[in-house]
Protein backbone atom coordinates (compact mmCIF):
# COMPACT_ATOMS: atom_id res chain seq x y z
CA UNK A 1 0.00 0.00 0.00
CA UNK A 2 1.02 3.41 -0.93
CA UNK A 3 0.06 6.48 1.28
CA UNK A 4 0.06 10.18 -0.83
CA UNK A 5 -0.56 13.74 0.04
CA UNK A 6 -2.15 15.75 -2.13
CA UNK A 7 -2.01 19.56 -1.44
CA UNK A 8 -3.69 22.54 -3.27
CA UNK A 9 -6.21 25.81 -3.59
CA UNK A 10 -8.64 26.28 -5.13
CA UNK A 11 -9.02 28.45 -8.66
CA UNK A 12 -9.53 32.21 -7.93
CA UNK A 13 -13.60 32.42 -7.76
CA UNK A 14 -14.26 28.98 -6.59
CA UNK A 15 -15.99 28.64 -3.35
CA UNK A 16 -15.05 25.90 -0.42
CA UNK A 17 -18.65 25.25 -1.25
CA UNK A 18 -18.92 24.70 -4.79
CA UNK A 19 -16.00 22.48 -4.61
CA UNK A 20 -17.07 20.35 -1.46
CA UNK A 21 -20.35 19.79 -3.40
CA UNK A 22 -19.15 19.18 -6.83
CA UNK A 23 -16.19 16.85 -4.68
CA UNK A 24 -19.27 14.83 -2.86
CA UNK A 25 -21.54 14.56 -6.51
CA UNK A 26 -18.91 13.39 -8.47
CA UNK A 27 -14.78 13.60 -7.33
CA UNK A 28 -14.87 10.94 -4.34
CA UNK A 29 -17.50 8.51 -5.70
CA UNK A 30 -15.53 7.99 -8.75
CA UNK A 31 -12.19 7.81 -6.51
CA UNK A 32 -13.43 5.11 -4.72
CA UNK A 33 -14.65 3.13 -7.12
CA UNK A 34 -11.25 2.57 -8.67
CA UNK A 35 -9.96 -0.98 -7.81
CA UNK A 36 -5.89 0.50 -6.76
CA UNK A 37 -7.80 3.04 -4.16
CA UNK A 38 -7.85 1.76 -0.84
CA UNK A 39 -9.37 5.35 0.77
CA UNK A 40 -9.48 8.79 0.52
CA UNK A 41 -10.17 11.82 2.87
CA UNK A 42 -10.40 15.06 2.00
CA UNK A 43 -9.76 18.26 4.07
CA UNK A 44 -10.05 21.85 4.37
CA UNK A 45 -6.71 23.22 5.76
CA UNK A 46 -7.34 26.18 8.12
CA UNK A 47 -4.93 28.02 10.99
CA UNK A 48 -7.00 28.70 14.02
CA UNK A 49 -6.13 32.04 13.94
CA UNK A 50 -7.45 32.88 10.43
CA UNK A 51 -3.98 33.75 8.98
CA UNK A 52 -3.72 32.18 5.55
CA UNK A 53 -2.46 28.73 4.68
CA UNK A 54 -0.28 27.80 1.83
CA UNK A 55 -2.42 24.92 0.70
CA UNK A 56 -6.39 25.23 1.11
CA UNK A 57 -7.08 21.84 -0.03
CA UNK A 58 -5.47 18.81 1.76
CA UNK A 59 -6.10 14.81 0.75
CA UNK A 60 -4.35 11.83 1.99
CA UNK A 61 -4.58 8.88 -0.19
CA UNK A 62 -4.51 5.27 0.23
CA UNK A 63 -3.52 3.18 -2.86
CA UNK A 64 -2.30 0.20 -4.19
CA UNK A 65 0.89 1.54 -5.55
CA UNK A 66 2.08 4.77 -6.67
CA UNK A 67 2.37 3.61 -10.40
CA UNK A 68 -0.92 2.00 -10.66
CA UNK A 69 -2.59 5.06 -9.11
CA UNK A 70 -1.04 7.46 -11.70
CA UNK A 71 -2.06 4.93 -14.36
CA UNK A 72 -5.49 4.92 -13.52
CA UNK A 73 -5.91 8.46 -13.60
CA UNK A 74 -5.02 8.54 -16.91
CA UNK A 75 -7.69 6.45 -18.16
CA UNK A 76 -11.73 6.24 -18.62
CA UNK A 77 -13.91 7.78 -15.73
CA UNK A 78 -10.96 8.68 -13.39
CA UNK A 79 -9.35 10.91 -16.43
CA UNK A 80 -12.62 12.97 -17.08
CA UNK A 81 -12.92 13.71 -13.30
CA UNK A 82 -9.68 14.58 -13.10
CA UNK A 83 -9.90 17.24 -16.13
CA UNK A 84 -13.55 18.38 -14.62
CA UNK A 85 -11.06 18.86 -11.20
CA UNK A 86 -9.38 21.68 -13.39
CA UNK A 87 -12.52 23.54 -13.14
CA UNK A 88 -12.34 23.89 -9.10
CA UNK A 89 -8.33 23.50 -8.02
CA UNK A 90 -5.42 25.83 -9.59
CA UNK A 91 -3.90 22.45 -10.87
CA UNK A 92 -0.36 25.21 -10.60
CA UNK A 93 -0.42 24.70 -6.68
CA UNK A 94 -0.68 21.19 -6.67
CA UNK A 95 2.02 19.09 -4.66
CA UNK A 96 2.01 15.43 -4.30
CA UNK A 97 4.34 13.27 -2.22
CA UNK A 98 4.13 9.83 -1.09
CA UNK A 99 4.61 9.22 2.19
CA UNK A 100 7.48 6.59 3.35
CA UNK A 101 6.73 4.67 6.70
CA UNK A 102 10.24 3.48 6.76
CA UNK A 103 11.04 7.49 6.48
CA UNK A 104 8.68 8.31 9.52
CA UNK A 105 10.13 9.63 12.90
Amino acid sequence: MTRILAMYNLKEGVTFREYRDWSIRVDLPVCRKQKEMRQINVYKAERPDGERVPFEIIELVEVESWDAWTRACGVGEMKNTLDEWGNYADGESLVMVELKDEESL
